[in-house]
């Protein structure tokens, strides 16, 4: 949505915009009542809604914080989201455990320690007033590929989540609690996480001036590479002719919509202060561009906004790099290669310490997955590193280049 607060704010509070009643799973009634939901069986037997591991929660709850567990490869995530009473912000709290659902709590059976983690991570209260204890847990990496194909294992972490839930109940009082297992697919785990990506790309300015002034961000100690921002130039600068006046954009701004509307917007008022401040030359050149991109924060957002490609994400099974479509309509190519920071561990590959040749190996393994899965190469754009690859890339000092 144009406005994800508003949104939020109105599924809160139960004002989904049509009219019909927003339901725990997402469906909306045109006359106003529920669909039919599981039997009470299925809900107070099963605890779990075995049958529903395909299905995607909608998550929000009103009145209440909306838990979310986060079974990764290697480690398991922590979220909690509550909106506050005026309707326009948001709590958030996060945490990671290095601690991965199935290796440390679901193999050596500990579900006193697994409902131990959720009570500290959620900061869970003794308080029989507030309903009942709701979590969602969504596996990723190697979790999914183990609930997809593995029956005996996915049954195995049912059978535990029951468990925790009767911990959890005994625990605080007798009090309902509910724990929903989910597997989204890998694409639409890549196309969330690219959405979200983008949408911090359009709010969150990536380069503060601060940091330019300690150190240079790429070898020209640009904001942008240099190649980029030409790109950017030449999509204002439609006559070919090496700069562009505010009357120049008028016509972009007006044909245009979205990212390409808004540059031109901002590029157009600073063609026509330059105008106005007696500088007759002829429009913005290239070298006007960059200088303004240092000096505007409204350009330097609305430029980020245009290059942004992508992401590079990589996890404890498997790396992925998606890519956002070039024209109106919004598309995405994923491309998914099985190899992880955790598979020469798992599959005893590497000795300690790790010797030269293993290292070796494992770099030629990792190209020829990348091959076969067709990465492509040659692309340019700005793509943002999340997860593990935020973590390699900071490591060896290539961050923010």
């Amino acid at each position: 949505p144009d406005d994800p607060m508003k949104f939020l704010s109105a599924a809160l509070c139960g004002d989904c915009g049509v009219d019909g009643k927003l339901t725990l799973d997402g469906k909306v009634s045109p006359d106003g009542k529920s669909p039919s939901s599981p039997s009470p069986r299925t809900e107070e037997e099963k605890g779990i809604l075995r049958e529903s591991i395909h299905v995607l929660p909608s998550c929000v709850r009103r009145g209440a914080p909306t838990r979310l567990l986060d079974f990764g490869s290697g480690e398991t995530g922590f979220y909690s989201y509550e909106m506050l009473d005026d309707g326009r912000r948001l709590k958030v709290k996060s945490s990671k455990r290095k601690e991965a659902f199935f290796a440390s709590f679901v193999e050596p059976w500990r579900p006193d320690a697994f409902c131990k983690a959720l009570t500290e991570e959620f900061e869970l209260q003794a308080d029989t007033s507030s309903g009942a204890l709701v979590f969602f847990a969504g596996a990723t990496g190697m979790h999914r590929e183990m609930l997809m194909s593995d029956s005996n294992g996915a049954e195995c972490a049912q059978n535990f989540l029951c468990e925790v839930q009767q911990c959890l109940s005994s625990r605080f009082g007798g009090r309902e609690a509910k724990i929903w297992l989910f597997v989204p697919s890998g694409l639409l785990e890549a196309q969330l996480e690219l959405y979200a990506t983008e949408w911090l790309v359009q709010h969150a300015k990536l380069v503060e001036r601060s940091a330019l002034e300690g150190r240079n961000l790429n070898d020209s100690g640009e904001i942008f590479p240099g190649m980029l921002v030409r790109d950017v130039f030449q999509q204002l600068d439609k006559n070919g002719n090496g700069r562009f006046t505010a009357l120049d954009l008028k016509s972009i701004a007006a044909n245009s919509n979205g990212k390409a509307k808004k540059l031109a917007g901002i590029a157009s008022e600073l063609a026509s202060h330059k105008e106005k401040n007696g500088d007759r030359s002829d429009g913005m050149t290239l070298h006007d561009f960059e200088t303004s991109l240092e000096t505007s924060d409204d350009l330097q957002m609305a430029v980020q906004d245009i290059i942004f490609s992508g992401t590079l994400s990589a996890g404890g099974g498997s790396c992925q790099m998606a890519m956002m479509g070039d024209g109106t309509m919004p598309s995405l190519q994923l491309f998914t290669a099985p190899i992880g920071n955790r598979l020469p561990l798992v599959e005893g590959e590497f000795s300690k310490p790790v010797l030269a040749q293993e290292r070796e190996t494992w770099r030629g393994r990792i190209r020829a997955e990348l091959s076969r899965a067709n990465f492509p190469q040659g692309v340019r754009g700005l793509y943002v590193g999340i997860a593990a690859a935020f973590h390699a890339v900071k490591a060896v000092g290539l961050d923010g280049r």
